[in-house]
């Protein structure tokens, strides 16, 4: 079974007019995310063979805190192509993976992760499927798992949901 991990970006900061939205950087709040969202997947003994990146700022910012709390993070794919690219785009990435990719990370932004989770979310429980369905805020994460082949991903069951804000109240 592969695992699919859709990561949107922590919370940026929009305190620089002077910066151009490509260079936003995470604020204190999406710090704290990151780090949080690290932790989680490090309690859980989540391991990932492929991350992929966006290039922009807020992107890498996250992956770089969240690896710091992971045991043995892969080097990730930072693309800039997978910044805004759209839903089509990004699913045409994910699905050209190697076969051999078990386990991979997306960190990336929205809309795109909220269209592709909820499009290929056909299962799963109910109550999350809605919560991920209605909202995927910053910091939010969905996985997916399925059997077959990257390239003919369609649809998957949705694993787990979560939420930064429901890390910092464990």
């Amino acid at each position: 079974m592969k695992s699919l991990t859709l990561l949107r970006h922590a919370k940026s900061s929009s305190d620089d007019p002077g910066l151009s939205d490509f260079d936003r950087p995470l604020n204190a709040r999406g710090v704290a995310a990151a780090t949080a969202i690290g932790r989680h997947l490090h309690a859980h003994r989540v391991q990932f063979d492929t991350v992929l990146v966006s290039a922009a700022r807020r992107t890498v910012e996250t992956w770089t805190l969240l690896a710091a709390e992971l045991e043995h993070p892969p080097a990730p794919t930072v693309e800039r192509t997978l910044y805004l690219c759209g839903r089509r785009a990004l699913l045409t990435r994910i699905r050209a993976l190697p076969e051999d990719a078990a386990s991979v990370l997306v960190v990336a932004h929205n809309p795109d992760l909220h269209e592709i989770a909820s499009a290929l979310a056909a299962d799963g429980d109910p109550v999350e499927l809605a919560r991920m369905h209605q909202h995927f805020p910053t910091g939010a994460m969905a996985v997916l798992r399925f059997d077959g082949a990257w390239s003919k991903l369609a649809e998957a069951s949705l694993d787990s949901y979560v939420v930064p804000r429901e890390l910092e109240e464990t």
